[in-house]
């Protein structure tokens, strides 16, 4: 296991060094089934043979995350007195990573998902668990970091700001060793589906 942290996550080098690997998002589709893990083969396929990462759509959510993460950081530094480090990736080797939001001393490590009022009070009032997506990317964490404990936080900046409620929502969650074992097999069966197609690109069927 190695932690790099020369660089930041979303810096050039990160893309280049997620090229080959699979991580916490690409898990998820990794252990899917249908259409998207089969266009997931073909763009890995594509990154790899081309040594460029492909720029993906970037939601409105996805640019809230990106703005809002610093602050959500900040609010969980502040309400459990510890100071949390930031780091590009962990890799358990070249095809395996994980980009955590945070570690927190050596047991433990942070996601968090930044949400719109309408959504964080629905989850407040209605307690739901985490999604099958969300869940499978902490599992990947726990596989390549080893860690004891994750927090997952759901934060919303606005509720901060009004200071009316909690804006976070704070899980912690703990290593499944039968669904790591699972995210694991499927990675394993993924890549050795990845490097046929990229054979089969090369050499022909």
């Amino acid at each position: 296991m190695i932690i790099i942290d020369e660089y930041d996550q979303r810096d050039p080098q990160w893309y280049l060094s997620r090229i080959p690997s699979i991580g916490g998002t690409g898990i998820n589709i990794a252990a899917s089934k249908g259409d998207g893990r089969k266009k997931y083969i073909i763009q890995k396929a594509g990154e790899i043979l081309s040594k460029t990462h492909k720029d993906g759509f970037v939601s409105y959510s996805m640019k809230r995350g990106i703005k809002f993460e610093p602050q959500a950081k900040a609010y969980y530094e502040m309400i459990n007195l510890v100071k949390v480090r930031t780091v590009a990736m962990v890799q358990h080797d070249d095809s395996k990573h994980f980009s955590p939001d945070f570690l927190v001393g050596d047991d433990g490590f942070g996601e968090i998902k930044v949400r719109e009022p309408e959504v964080f009070v629905q989850m407040v009032h209605d307690k739901p668990n985490l999604a099958t997506n969300e869940r499978r990317q902490i599992q990947w964490g726990f596989r390549i970091m080893g860690r004891k404990w994750c927090d997952h936080i759901d934060y919303c900046p606005e509720i901060d700001d009004a200071g009316t409620i909690d804006p976070a929502i704070i899980r912690r969650i703990y290593p499944d060793p039968k669904e790591i074992e699972t995210l694991d097999q499927a990675c394993n069966k993924f890549l050795m589906e990845l490097y046929q197609y990229i054979s089969e690109v090369k050499h022909g069927k």
